[in-house]
């Protein structure tokens, strides 16, 4: 029929000399092919499903043979002539199906060739109280149909489990629904599972954005307030320090003004102590203190020499002690050359106690004076001090002053400078040595202000820091 329809077509289409050639050639090869194989494409649907683990297994019951490929949505099988087979569909978790196909056909008939034969399986969940025994057999069966004279399915067969696939299958939709709405319902409930937790999530990164920021603003209060506080321990440092440099400064200058109070009075003291031993080593000898008596009368040679100023007199008698006689200011004689008054005397101790005349002849003009403010004539003072003659040291006198010896030199100190770099200071070290000793003063400068001075390990004044260095 098939072989017909084709020779037909290409009568019809081709020229004769072509068609002498060609169609005797593709009968042989067709009706080769034809004769061999039953081409059956195939449409296969998995419900609510994919095709993983999907299998196609072909047994062939005549010869044994067992072909199984991977199931796809749409392939082609190509079946031997004049073979049984069975065809099993199958994946997990789902209702296995199986065709049984008959390929044997009357031999004129398979010389022609037969058209493709097409069909469609459908897989179905395995639910759980479902009978699934009808399924165990074929759910169809093709097979050679002389009416159509061709391929077909066995309407006997399938009118005989008809009822019973109808039945498994309602039963398997009825339990497919059921699993659609549970799925369904779990879906939502998934869904709201979902919803909440994403609103709880949401929620609970509000929250820990909030406590986020809390904590950074507690953080940031707490820096502030520590920095307040530092600050604040920073300004009482600085005014604790200023409290104690000037405490430092008054205990120093309360300590140079005792150590100064002190130097003046060892000064005093040294000074009286030099004048004693002067004092001590100047005086007159006995027989001097006993020829002047002490009196303070000037001598008969005094009184009778003329004057007519008898202060001026006096005072010339002072001064002229220890002349040879004829040599005084009265031109009276004085056989012992020595002089025999009490003013005399003292005049020697004080010509003596200061080793110059001319201080002698200074307190004489100062007497003179003296004298005048009292009442006598100033004529009569003056020309008696103009007149006075040179005064002169008695051999006693000087003696005294020979034996005093000769102030030494002062010795300059010898002062060495050294400067100390640490980290918060600098200390400027300067020793001085003098007459064989040796004193350290430092100068010790903070880098905060404050600036303090000693003398060996005891607090000083600048002043008195200047005063024995030269330093500032």
């Amino acid at each position: 029929m098939h072989t017909n329809s084709l020779i037909f077509f290409l009568k019809k289409y081709l020229s004769g000399k072509t068609l002498t050639i060609i169609v005797p050639f593709f009968l042989f090869f067709f009706q080769t092919v034809a004769q061999d194989r039953l081409k059956t494409p195939i449409k296969l649907k998995i419900e609510d499903g994919n095709f993983d683990e999907v299998t196609v297994v072909m047994k062939n019951n005549t010869t044994g043979e067992s072909n199984s490929i991977p199931g796809v949505a749409k392939f082609d099988l190509d079946l031997k002539i004049n073979c049984d087979y069975v065809i099993s569909f199958s994946k997990p978790g789902y209702i296995t199906k199986k065709i049984a196909l008959n390929t044997a056909a009357p031999a004129d008939r398979v010389s022609q060739g037969f058209y493709p034969f097409n069909f469609e399986v459908v897989l179905f969940k395995q639910y759980d109280g479902v009978n699934i025994v009808i399924f165990n057999q074929p759910v169809g069966k093709i097979s050679y149909n002389r009416l159509v004279d061709d391929f077909d399915y066995d309407t006997d067969y399938t009118k005989q489990i008809q009822s019973a696939l109808k039945t498994a299958e309602d039963e398997i939709k009825k339990k497919q629904q059921e699993a659609k709405i549970k799925d369904e319902q779990a879906r939502k409930d998934e869904e709201k599972k979902k919803a909440a937790d994403a609103v709880a999530a949401k929620a609970e990164a509000k929250a820990a954005e909030e406590a986020k920021k809390k904590a950074a603003e507690e953080a940031r209060l707490q820096a502030a307030q520590e920095a307040k506080d530092k600050k604040a321990q920073e300004e009482q440092a600085k005014k604790d320090a200023v409290a104690t440099a000037a405490a430092e400064k008054q205990r120093a200058k309360a300590q140079m003004e005792e150590e100064e109070r002190a130097k003046a009075k060892a000064a005093e003291a040294e000074e009286e102590r030099r004048k004693a031993e002067a004092t001590a080593g100047n005086d007159p000898p006995p027989d001097n203190k006993s020829q002047g008596g002490g009196d303070d009368k000037p001598p008969s040679g005094s009184q009778q020499g003329g004057s007519e100023n008898p202060v001026i007199a006096s005072v010339a008698g002072s001064g002229e002690e220890n002349r040879p006689s004829g040599q005084s200011g009265s031109g009276a004689e004085n056989p012992s050359g020595k002089a025999s008054t009490g003013s005399g005397e003292d005049s020697a101790k004080k010509t003596a106690g200061t080793g110059s005349g001319d201080d002698q002849m200074n307190s004489t003009k100062a007497d003179a004076h003296k004298r005048v403010d009292k009442g006598i004539s100033k004529a009569t003072a003056a020309e008696g001090a103009d007149n006075l003659p040179e005064p002169k040291v008695s051999p006693t006198a000087a003696a005294s002053v020979k034996a005093t010896p000769e102030p030494a030199y002062e010795v300059l100190p010898d002062i060495t400078v050294e400067e100390i770099s640490e980290t918060n200071r600098t200390i400027t070290r300067v020793t001085v040595r003098k007459n064989e000793k040796e004193t350290v003063f430092s100068k010790v400068q903070y880098n905060w202000g404050a600036t303090f001075y000693f003398r060996q390990n005891m607090s000083i004044s600048e002043t008195l820091y200047f005063m024995n260095t030269g330093r500032r």
